[in-house]
């Protein structure tokens, strides 16, 4: 989907009854029990722990960390507008943060903002749930992050959000459901780079992304995955798509919400990935700009399209590569609408 200013804007309006105060939105406060390291945690290393058991405690410590940190969630809801990490680890000492799938971040509005708003380099984000935001977690200009075995469910717009030049991050492992409740068409599972609508002159290389063995849906309202043109050399491998609860856009330009995967993006390989229902196709790779949508690979993904009218690989920007190791039943249209690569 196209993300913009005037895109976002009317999120916010549309969901101004989400902000402070939403009976649905409401969760107890943190019960934690303290100075434990949950399992999530285990087998991290670290030359600090910090324990923290509330949502002013948890700010605090994402404001203070240093290099090395082990910041640990205990159980409980933590609930604020927006959680914003922008100190950096290194290389050999990235920061985590860590806790149970009961250690969970909620925001207090669906129309505005991310509840993890990373902004820097060399962090682990691990095990624990985040809800009820504009944006699940939304990684500006971050490199070398990982995001691990998280929960990332009922968001107003994308559950994870990974733009601003950020590069060389891996997201694997989560779980990602129920996003776009304010706004279907710009609910997708993981949005990598900008569309170029809003690149201002620069395209967003926000490059070299691993998407490794996440489960998708089945209430992800947009794409499962959508790989913006100026991003390349990305992965996106061993994935579950369901695509039960895509919703068609209002709007009539195309490629809007009708495959798992959108591609515009060059030198992506997208394998082993398995995927069932979706609103047209599985995977759409096409050149929204010259020169993008390119030298794509799509190896060993085995596709089960319900029935729906469209194509397992639709290709309409070359050279991309399709696999005759791809499987695909149940298609309107057939395998592919290009000849396979033995």
């Amino acid at each position: 989907m196209r993300w913009n200013a005037l895109s976002l804007l009317g999120a916010a309006v549309l969901c101004a009854a989400c902000q402070d105060g939403s009976d649905d939105l409401v969760g107890p406060p943190s019960s934690p029990t303290r100075n434990t390291i949950p399992a999530a945690c285990a087998g991290i290393a670290y030359t600090r722990p910090v324990y923290v058991a509330d949502a002013a405690q948890l700010a605090g410590a994402l404001a203070s960390a240093q290099a090395g940190d082990l910041i640990v969630l205990a159980d409980g809801v933590y609930r604020r507008y927006a959680f914003d990490i922008t100190v950096p680890g290194t290389a050999s000492s990235p920061i985590t943060l860590c806790g149970s799938r009961n250690a969970v971040l909620r925001s207090t509005s669906l129309g505005a903002g991310g509840m993890i708003r990373l902004k820097t380099s060399y962090w682990r984000l691990r095990g624990f749930s985040v809800d009820s935001s504009q944006i699940g977690i939304h990684v500006t200009g971050g490199r070398q992050n990982v995001l691990d075995s998280l929960s990332v469910t009922r968001t107003g717009l994308a559950g994870i959000k990974i733009h601003q030049f950020s590069r060389s991050n891996i997201v694997r492992n989560n779980y990602i459901d129920d996003t776009g409740l304010v706004t279907p068409e710009y609910g997708e599972g993981i949005y990598l780079g900008t569309d170029s609508a809003a690149w201002g002159g620069q395209a967003d290389t926000s490059d070299s992304t691993q998407v490794l063995n996440n489960r998708f849906g089945p209430r992800v309202r947009s794409e499962n995955v959508d790989v913006k043109e100026g991003t390349t050399g990305g992965t996106i491998a061993g994935n579950q798509f369901n695509g039960q609860g895509m919703i068609a856009a209002a709007s009539a330009l195309p490629h809007w919400v009708d495959s798992w995967v959108d591609v515009k993006g060059n030198g992506y390989v997208i394998r082993d990935n398995r995927g069932e229902y979706t609103l047209e196709f599985g995977i759409d790779v096409y050149s929204k700009v010259a020169g993008w949508g390119r030298n794509n690979q799509l190896l060993n993904n085995t596709f089960d399209l319900r029935g729906a009218n469209g194509y397992g690989f639709h290709i309409l920007a070359q050279p991309n590569l399709v696999s005759c190791s791809n499987t695909v039943v149940n298609a309107g249209k057939g395998f592919a609408n290009v000849t396979c690569t033995p």
